[in-house]
C-alpha cells in the first residue's frame, strides 16, 4: 500500500526537490504535464490506489463563469 509504506511522503518530497511529480522512488504513475486541450489530474482513490482522471467536472461551471464576467464584466 503506497500510503502505509511511506511512498505518499516520498511523492511529496521528490515533487517539492525537483518540481517534477514523476520519478518518485515506488511509485510507478507518471502524471503527465496539465494541458488545457487533455485536462487530467491526479486521483487517489480510497487510499490506496493512485490513477489519473480528467478534469472537466467543472467544465459546465466554469463557462458559465466565463460567459458571465463577458456579458456583466466586473468594474475596473
Amino acid at each position: 500500500d503506497m500510503y502505509e509504506s511511506g511512498n505518499m511522503a516520498d511523492l511529496f518530497i521528490h515533487f517539492v526537490n525537483t518540481l517534477d511529480p514523476n520519478g518518485a522512488p515506488g511509485i510507478p504513475q507518471e502524471w503527465p504535464k496539465y494541458d488545457n486541450a487533455n485536462p487530467v489530474l491526479p486521483e487517489f482513490s480510497e487510499n490506496t490506489t493512485l490513477g489519473l482522471m480528467n478534469d472537466t467536472y467543472r467544465e459546465d461551471a466554469i463557462d458559465f463563469l466565463i460567459q458571465l464576467n463577458l456579458t456583466t464584466p466586473w468594474p475596473t
